[in-house]
């Protein structure tokens, strides 16, 4: 997918002009832009594959009550043959892109403050959920769990 077509979706569904759009380095399976206006800024997700952002919103719609740092997810679609979803934009950087760079006493303040989410996302109740799916226990997984170096370290 290229600008042009980002621009495009982002346009027609938010009816906002965008003033800078920038391709982020995350988002292997999928196309991720921060996309600018005159007065915000927010994320577009972009897929091909039919309804890529069910369990994403399906999951953060179940975060929501843990009064925890999510994006808000502002609308979903599809457009052309892109499944797309447009999200609130959190300002800092993806910690894979810094992890390397953070002394020992920073890692463990992020250590202590994932725990903390951890124990708050510990309490959503999924037993009864029927629309529940192993997608959607895969990407809480990794909500739950710190994706450090490129390896997995389940904090408890």
């Amino acid at each position: 997918m290229d600008y042009k077509e980002a621009i495009i979706i982002f346009e027609n569904d938010t009816k906002r002009k965008v003033v800078q759009i920038e391709r982020c380095s995350v988002g292997i399976a999928n196309y991720v832009f921060i996309v600018s206006t005159a007065t915000e800024k927010f994320i577009l997700r972009c897929s091909k594959d039919e309804g890529a952002y069910n369990d994403t919103v399906y999951c953060l719609n179940k975060l929501s009550a843990c009064e925890i740092s999510i994006p808000i997810v502002l609308s979903k679609g599809k457009s052309g043959d892109h499944s797309y979803l447009i999200l609130s934009y959190i300002p800092g950087n993806d910690i894979g892109n810094v992890y390397d760079k953070l002394s020992d006493s920073e890692k463990k303040q992020i250590a202590k403050e994932v725990v903390k989410i951890q124990r708050k996302i510990s309490r959503i109740d999924i037993s009864a959920d029927a629309e529940w799916t192993w997608n959607n226990y895969i990407l809480l997984f990794d909500i739950l769990c710190g994706l450090y170096g490129g390896k997995r370290y389940a904090i408890s």
